[in-house]
């Protein structure tokens, strides 16, 4: 008498649990990836918007700088044609004074003797006077 073959009907619960284990697992799985990417989503998007001020931010400080920079340049072309036009009056100046050194310096070499000339002359002139009034120098 052989009864009639079933299988083997004690693992089936076994393999039944195990697959509703998985399922299971596999669903937790893929909520906690859900939530996950919406996290990420939006921290994405705050992250985006955050980089987008910043770099707005930085075009707007680039273009300060590019017309602070230009006015720099502007600046500094004014000055270089000041320095330029100050040179030449200095150059000028100079050439003049240039000129008028050999008057100075002959003025100064010859004060000397011209001095004790005008003195003598002064004498002079001191005594023809008194000698026009009276005086008598012998």
């Amino acid at each position: 008498e052989n009864p009639a073959y079933t299988g083997a009907s004690g693992e089936t619960g076994g393999i039944a649990s195990i697959l509703s284990l998985i399922k299971e697992n596999l669903e937790a799985d893929i909520t906690a990836a859900d939530v996950d990417e919406a996290d990420s989503v939006a921290a994405y998007g705050a992250s985006k918007l955050e980089l987008d001020n910043a770099i707005g931010a930085a075009r707007t400080a680039i273009s300060d700088y590019e017309g602070d920079k230009a006015t720099h340049e502007q600046t500094v072309t004014e000055k270089t044609g000041e320095r330029t036009g100050k040179k030449t009056e200095l150059d000028a100046t100079m050439t003049e004074i240039k000129a008028l050194k050999p008057g100075c310096d002959f003025i100064l070499v010859n004060y000397e003797v011209r001095l004790k000339a005008r003195q003598a002359e002064i004498d002079g002139l001191k005594e023809a006077k008194a000698i026009l009034q009276g005086a008598d120098f012998s």
